[in-house]
């Protein structure tokens, strides 16, 4: 039941629909205290309310997705909060720690989103988680 609906809520994110992304993310972040699902939802939640505009809200989110992770979703949440801000430097140095960091195949679930909002200009290989 629960991956369903983060997949839809992902959808939802691709499909520029933020409000209801976060809407969901909200939703499902109450509903599941596994570790990764919970760090995947908390960084959609960020994404969706960065995509807004919504910084007080995104500010938030970030304090929420805590240190250390189990997935690369401390260090997305960060180069997303820069790109946001329009520092790509820094965003790219939060990825390229990520990197040194996590196996290959966890980034492209992450990556996506920073894709289709134009932040990063390579389009990752399709999620494997």
């Amino acid at each position: 039941r629960f991956a369903p609906r983060l997949h839809h809520a992902d959808l939802l994110l691709r499909e520029k629909k933020f409000s209801d992304a976060a809407a969901t993310y909200e939703q499902l972040v109450r509903e599941t205290n596994i570790l990764t699902s919970n760090e995947r939802v908390r960084y959609g939640l960020l994404v969706a309310l960065l995509a807004q505009h919504n910084r007080e809200g995104a500010e938030r989110a970030l304090e929420n997705i805590k240190f250390p992770t189990e997935t690369p979703a401390y260090y997305f949440a960060h180069a997303a909060a820069e790109f946001a801000q329009g520092h790509e430097r820094p965003a790219q140095k939060w990825i390229a720690t990520a990197r040194q960091i996590f196996r290959p195949e966890l980034f492209p679930w992450f990556a996506r989103p920073l894709y289709d909002l134009g932040w990063l200009k390579d389009k990752p290989s399709p999620p494997t988680i």
